[in-house]
């Protein structure tokens, strides 16, 4: 039993055990990264692994995630990495190697190997480190750049291997007020930076720049990291080592996101190896053996003392602890040592609050235990036990953490009713607590409050206290867990209603049961992704869907039974087939009926009941998740086809898809862009494919399209056209052509396919071809691939919109592609030698470009067509000839029919066929030039004529005079009709067919480029009418001014008998004039 010793006399535990002073529980990586001293740091399992992965890095890169909750040793951790990292000579180098070398030889030498492989020993790295803050992760990784150029280069850090220096000054300074710079510019300096010199930038607490994107953040972060990302695994001079630090994983941090950028921060996370930093017991082990050293005489009664407990722990709680483990964490009972992991993680700051409790001065510590405790030489060693640990952790002193709050219902419960109940005596008392903080962080397992634990906290009275206890329902026995709980009561049978589902869940087939059991993760194939650049995800089965695999996913992987085939399937599929799955079915019927019963009315209206179901699910899913890696894990065989017959592989999920993806696409083209390698496109990534397509149809001939910069679009150039040779120049300009290495195979399939098909292919067929085996093309990169062909062959091949075919490519038509890939379709059209003349002389009359095809003609035939006015393309106006072009060319669906039959036809002319000779060929091409001649030139002759139709129905001999008379007339017009003539005809209008265009619109409401026919007759009669009023008040205006009137005047229109006709201009005072209107 652990008795407390109250006694006075007897010797200080200070004289047995010492307690050295408190090491620096915290660290700023900004200050102490570059000089501060690592003396005290105890490296733990996962600093080894974290070290081992950069080790295997350097000379080519790495990227690195370190996770860990607060107060886990991430910065410390950071700090120590940075001097790993340092010049050879380095004190910081020295300190941080012996301590290395002291905890893992291995890892200390692999370190030393690794820098010298990669030529960095002496100099060490660009040591780039920044904590980050609420900001975009631009700004953070420029404050990183400018801190390490400034180390390694000296302050002005302008050097000539360091290309990007002045950019980075420029970038500072724009940060310092308040200008954050865009994403490629940062990433641009950095990769300037690592061809300078092996570059290692950290960033400590991530996660606010995470938070900072949830919150609205730029899009450009995603780039940037993407790019970093990309460079760690690029083969071009760039040496990058990229190591974040944050709590969670990147997703976790915009949970409240949509979906889409969860799940494109999960991607970003799955760029980076994850090392997860957590208390493990062997770490506090250490940590312990390191800070409480046994003073000189004491040693073999500790020795005595750990070998009782550690014999106790064996038999009673089935817990092995060597005696000398437990020997070198004295006065620490051996499973409160057990414990401690556990608590600094969920009621504590982890290793901060272990740091807090060994070496702290409060109420509690182990510092103020040995302060305070003495023995007396016959007794027992004073011993530090469970309850002491529910004293600190649970209602005393030790630092809260925010993570407690998720179990604070529960701490609050327990605590209630440990302080309210009245216990007889001191075992009791030690009973009770360890039952309570055993409840607290045990989930079953080694740390279950058992009748063995509970004996080896309290002594052999323990039994006693234990029924005591249980008598007053102060606690409970929970069979199918063995252990003791602290009571809340419930009227729920919870064990009926679980076994009656389970019994039923028993009964489904082996896949149906696993399926309502647990969704498992889809396995991402790791290796191949890294080397081929493009991301494979292989969906998690227990079963093949009858309707095959989704879009999205490029294989499966379906973990079976013995008697599970291998799938016929358009991907890869692979199956490990596990013998015996008796243990997987148990635990996955467990899950299914706790899932079930979890539902249940009764179960969700009594919240003791639901917490203890949704308790004992959370154990059974952690049981089935054993079980399952048991099965399928590291050992399991995956089986899949191939056309050599079944394969069969033993190691990971993701190391057999791996080598399946690498059998399955062996012809997929490299494309290393995160940003446009992917099935679904980010909103920026989305607006750079739409720019670089835009480029790729303006700007064809010009290098790198016009791209300037280091913006998304120019680097998915550069990964996708510029990397395999797309855009080259070639007889002084550049232009698209049949790409290099991988890329021609998609290329050269989808040719083959189009030229066979005979037809037109829609745009969605190609795709498949390009997803599939042996492809595996991913959406994003596909329209620019299928642009890349239609620009390249425009002689050879059409685009069809709707069935329409599209002469022309633009930006906008690339933009539509994009959206609707299944409104186009292409069409392949080999060259024929018996149709070369009738070609090569229609390009000549019509003066198109003279390497133009059949295609190109009909492009420009119409191109010219639909650039008429709709006055051309309606009007009857027009030769026979010229009619029957155009109609030919308005209802053209397929280019070859148009050219070499409906065009023949309309000139009245053979078609082309083996015997056309040259001279038949020129007598299509005049007649066709004459007549799209005289379509281009229709619109122009009939303003021509109006013109002159005016002039002459005007009685004027040009513009001028006729400006002139109604300018002024225009002030004696009341009528609104000739008013708005007059204004019209001597409108200020400087180009003489704007002018027309202008007369025309006002005696027709209607632009004569848009008239019809009738609008045209129209004119006319409105001319004629205008015109003849026109004439009349310019006789009248000029012969009273003749005839030397004054006021206002008539004139008066005398018709003969004999035809002859009289004009007289009279006053309109004059009497006879009021006789004519009457």
């Amino acid at each position: 039993m652990i008795q407390k010793n109250n006694t006075i006399s007897g010797t200080p535990l200070t004289g047995i055990v010492s307690v050295p002073d408190r090491p620096r529980a915290s660290t700023n990586i900004e200050r102490d990264a570059l000089d501060g001293m690592t003396a005290e740091y105890i490296p733990n399992a996962s600093s080894i692994e974290a070290v081992n992965i950069f080790s295997a890095g350097l000379g080519k890169g790495a990227t690195l995630s370190i996770i860990g909750p607060y107060g886990s040793g991430k910065s410390t951790f950071g700090m120590v990495l940075s001097h790993l990292a340092s010049p050879r000579h380095d004190a910081g180098w020295k300190a941080a190697y012996k301590i290395l070398r002291g905890a893992a030889p291995d890892a200390a030498a692999n370190l030393v190997a690794g820098r010298r492989r990669g030529g960095l020993h002496e100099r060490g790295m660009i040591r780039c480190i920044a904590t980050a803050r609420l900001e975009p992760v631009a700004a953070t990784v420029l404050r990183a750049a400018a801190r390490g150029a400034e180390s390694y280069f000296g302050k002005s850090y302008g050097r000539r291997s360091f290309t990007a220096f002045k950019t980075l000054r420029r970038c500072i300074r724009s940060l310092q007020k308040g200008t954050v710079p865009d994403a490629s510019t940062v990433s641009g300096i950095v990769a300037s930076m690592a061809a300078a010199a092996p570059v290692l930038l950290i960033l400590d607490e991530f996660g606010k720049n995470v938070e900072y994107f949830a919150d609205g953040g730029n899009e450009g972060d995603l780039f940037l990291l993407q790019d970093l990302a990309e460079m760690t695994g690029a083969s071009r001079g760039i040496r990058l080592h990229v190591v974040t630090m944050q709590h969670m994983a990147l997703g976790e941090y915009v949970a409240g996101a949509p979906a889409a950028r969860i799940k494109e921060w999960a991607k970003i996370q799955g760029r980076f190896e994850s090392i997860h930093f957590a208390n493990s017991l062997e770490h506090t082990r250490a940590l312990l053996a390191s800070s409480l050293k046994p003073r000189g005489g004491t040693s073999h009664h500790i020795m005595e003392w750990a070998g009782h407990h550690a014999k106790a722990a064996a038999d009673d709680a089935g817990v092995d602890i060597p005696a000398e483990i437990a020997a070198a964490c004295y006065p620490l009972h051996p499973l409160a040592v057990e414990a401690l992991p556990e608590l600094c993680s969920r009621y504590g700051q982890n290793d901060r609050t272990l740091l807090s409790f060994v070496f702290g001065s409060g109420p509690g510590t182990v510092t103020r235990f040995i302060e305070k405790e003495r023995w007396n030489g016959r007794d027992a060693l004073p011993t530090m036990g469970a309850d002491h640990l529910y004293d600190y952790f649970i209602s005393g002193s030790a630092p809260a953490h925010a993570g407690a709050a998720a179990s604070s219902s529960r701490l609050v419960e327990i605590e209630t009713i440990v302080r309210d109940t009245r216990v007889s005596d001191e075992t009791e008392r030690i009973a009770l607590k360890a039952i309570g903080l055993m409840n607290l962080i045990g989930r079953s397992g080694r740390l279950r409050a058992s009748m063995g634990m509970i004996r080896c906290m309290a002594g052999r009275r323990a039994e006693q206290a234990v029924r005591d206890l249980e008598s007053r329902s102060v606690i409970t026995y929970r069979r199918h867990a063995d252990e003791y709980r602290i009571w809340h009561g419930t009227d729920v049978n919870i064990a009926t209603k679980v076994d009656a589902w389970r019994n039923a869940v028993r009964r489904m087939p082996y896949h149906e049961l696993m399926k309502a059991a647990m969704d498992p993760e889809p396995v991402i194939a790791a290796r191949h992704g890294i080397e081929s650049g493009t991301l494979r995800v292989f969906a998690s089965l227990f079963d093949m869907p009858e309707g095959g695999l989704g879009p999205e996913y490029d294989g499966a992987v379906i973990y079976g039974t013995a008697s599970t085939a291998v799938p016929v399937s358009d991907r890869p599929v692979l199956v490990s087939r596990c013998g015996d799955v008796s243990g997987l079915v148990d635990a996955a019927s467990e899950v299914a009926a706790l899932r079930a019963a979890l539902k249940d009315d009764d179960v969700a209206g009594d919240w003791v009941a639901k917490g203890e179901v949704g308790e004992r699910l959370a154990a059974a899913e952690n049981a089935l998740d054993a079980e399952f890696d048991q099965a399928y894990g590291a050992g399991a065989v995956w089986t899949y086809g191939s056309h050599d017959g079944e394969i069969s592989i033993r190691g990971t999920a993701s190391s057999v898809a791996s080598a399946a993806s690498d059998a399955a696409y062996p012809d997929a083209p490299p494309v290393r862009n995160e940003m446009i390698n992917r099935n679904r496109l980010t909103a920026q990534g989305s607006t750079a494919l739409n720019r670089l397509l835009h480029a790729m149809t303006a700007n064809e001939h010009k290098e790198r399209l016009g791209l300037e910069g280091w913006k998304p679009e120019r680097a998915i150039y550069e990964a996708v056209i510029g990397e395999h040779g797309v855009h080259k120049r070639a007889g002084g300009r550049y232009g698209f052509t049949r790409p290099d290495g991988r890329f021609r195979y998609a290329w050269d399939t989808a040719l083959r396919h189009m030229r066979k098909a005979r037809k037109a292919v829609t745009l969605p067929e190609i795709y498949r071809i390009w997803k599939m085996p042996p492809y595996g093309i991913k959406d994003g990169v596909m329209p620019i691939l299928a642009l890349l062909i239609i620009l390249a062959r425009r002689d050879g091949l059409a685009v069809y919109e709707h069935g329409t075919y599209i002469p022309r490519i633009n930006a906008s038509l690339a933009e539509r592609l994009v959206k609707n890939p299944g409104h186009f379709s292409l069409k392949y059209y080999p060259k024929s030698a018996h149709r070369t003349a009738l070609v090569e002389r229609t390009a000549k009359s019509l003066g198109t470009e003279p390497e133009d095809d059949m295609l190109g003609i009909v492009g420009r035939l119409v191109g010219v067509v639909r650039a008429l006015p709709v006055y051309t393309r309606k009007t009857k106006n027009l030769s026979r000839r010229a009619l029957a072009v155009r109609n030919a060319i308005q209802s053209a669906v397929e280019p070859d029919t148009l050219l070499f039959e409906s065009l023949p036809e309309a000139l009245g002319v053979s078609p082309p066929g083996r015997n056309t000779d040259r001279r038949a060929a020129g007598r299509f091409a005049g007649r066709l030039a004459s007549a799209i001649s005289e379509l281009q030139t229709a619109f122009g002759s009939m303003m021509e004529e109006m013109g002159r139709r005016l002039f002459k129905e005007t009685g004027t001999s040009d513009r001028a005079s006729l400006a002139r008379v109604a300018s002024e007339l225009l002030p004696d017009v009341s009528d609104q009709k000739m008013k708005v003539f007059l204004g019209a005809v001597s409108a200020d209008i400087p180009d003489e067919q704007a002018w027309i265009n202008y007369v025309g619109l006002v005696l027709t409401d209607m632009p004569p480029a848009d008239w019809s026919d009738e609008h045209r007759k129209m004119f006319g009669n409105g001319l004629r009418e205008a015109a003849a009023g026109f004439r009349r008040l310019a006789a009248l205006k000029f012969a009273a001014v003749s005839e030397n009137l004054k006021g206002p005047s008539v004139m008066v229109t005398i018709t003969h008998p004999d035809g002859r006709e009289e004009v007289v201009i009279l006053p309109a005072s004059d009497e006879r004039v009021s006789g004519l209107t009457c």
